[in-house]
């Protein structure tokens, strides 16, 4: 399939129309309609494909790949804003996103284990090709104490019924947060980066 030639329209001096797409389903009818040419924005490709704002929050690999899939799909010349890809801040990228339901049903699960998140975790890394010994930090988060040191254990972190002890050792930093700190845990490998002590809560 030949595209036509922006360049070319350019320098004819002719005026172009190029209608914006920013999914699939408009792109398909742009096919419809027979444009020459359609335009893609950061914006309306971040919005419309994962529901966040153009504020560099996309990485770079993602941005490619939106835009490669609208090449594949549209029969027109695609234009898009190159300055907003190669002005993103974030120099990563996600290796798998895994999601998994489980139930909430306590007398149908057991309240000390995240069966959930233990299938996650094992198909997110199967789904990157990575082992825990590829892994530099682990940084998770929960709501409650408890799930946070569950999702130790879930991650392979530490042994079932460890999380506690896990979490007290030196392999553990705090965040900000006092009351519910983020935790960075690296690997049982790696050598425990020194860490303040955590302070108790103050009374209320």
């Amino acid at each position: 399939m030949t595209r036509p030639s922006l360049k070319a329209v350019l320098e004819r001096g002719e005026f172009v129309v190029a209608p914006g797409i920013h999914d699939m389903i408009t792109a398909v009818v742009s096919n419809k309609v027979g444009f020459d040419f359609v335009y893609s924005s950061g914006f309306w490709g971040t919005a419309s494909q994962q529901g966040i704002p153009d504020a560099g929050i996309a990485t770079y690999t993602e941005m490619v790949g939106r835009v490669e899939t609208l090449c594949r799909t549209v029969k027109a010349g695609v234009i898009a804003d190159a300055d907003t890809a190669a002005g993103l801040q974030r120099a990563i990228a996600f290796r798998a996103r895994t999601q998994v339901n489980d139930s909430m049903a306590l007398s149908r699960r057991d309240p000390t284990e995240f069966a959930g998140a233990t299938q996650a975790w094992a198909k997110s890394l199967a789904q990157a090709g990575l082992t825990l010994d590829d892994l530099d930090f682990v940084e998770t988060h929960d709501c409650f104490t408890i799930a946070e040191m569950i999702e130790y254990e879930a991650m392979g972190l530490a042994e079932r019924g460890k999380g506690g002890e896990r979490a007290s050792e030196t392999h553990t930093s705090s965040g900000p947060a006092r009351s519910h700190p983020s935790r960075m845990l690296t690997p049982p490998r790696s050598p425990p980066p020194s860490s303040p002590p955590i302070p108790p809560p103050s009374p209320p």
